[in-house]
């Protein structure tokens, strides 16, 4: 599961914005469209590059995406609480973007003048957050197990108590 940082742009509506995010792919999480990239008028150069990276469709999205920064996680509970501890710090310059899409509520905007180190710290925090996760995250087969005995939706209360389940079951 990928924590990723996005900086978005459009020339039609003028916006200028950043996006904290969690998703199976960050490289692909803005590549959906209606059309295939097999079906679409693309050079056969292109359409190759893009099926290698594992992109089925042109993207209709309605923003030019530059993916600033990704860091992964084992689990997508970890990702799910460090995109809530990022979210918490830019919630004074939250930004509600003009054109809708899935993630309209992780969008953020700095003033011009601190932009460059509020980003550069929003990465150094993600790389820490890789770094801290990394050190304690439980073995797969455990945390698997203890997984079955956990019915909790909400992605990052069930790795919670996936994790209490594991301290119940293996004490250290």
């Amino acid at each position: 599961m990928h924590l990723y940082l996005a900086h978005m742009t459009s020339g039609t509506t003028n916006e200028d914005f950043y996006k904290i995010g969690v998703s199976e792919n960050a490289e692909t999480r803005f590549a959906y469209g209606k059309t295939s990239v097999l079906e679409s008028k693309l050079e056969l150069r292109k359409k190759v590059e893009l099926l290698a990276k594992k992109q089925s469709y042109i993207s209709d999205f309605p923003y030019t995406v530059e993916l600033l920064k990704y860091v992964k996680f084992k689990y997508p509970g970890e990702a799910f609480i460090y995109e809530r501890k990022l979210l918490d710090c830019v919630s004074i310059v939250r930004y509600r973007p003009q054109i809708y899409f899935s993630g309209v509520s992780e969008c953020f905007k700095c003033v011009e003048a601190a932009t460059f180190d509020v980003i550069e710290e929003i990465k150094k925090q993600m790389d820490n957050a890789a770094a801290d996760a990394k050190k304690i995250e439980p073995d797969i087969l455990k945390y698997d197990l203890a997984a079955k005995r956990v019915r909790t939706a909400d992605p990052i209360q069930r790795h919670i108590e996936i994790l209490s389940e594991i301290e119940k079951i293996w004490p250290r």
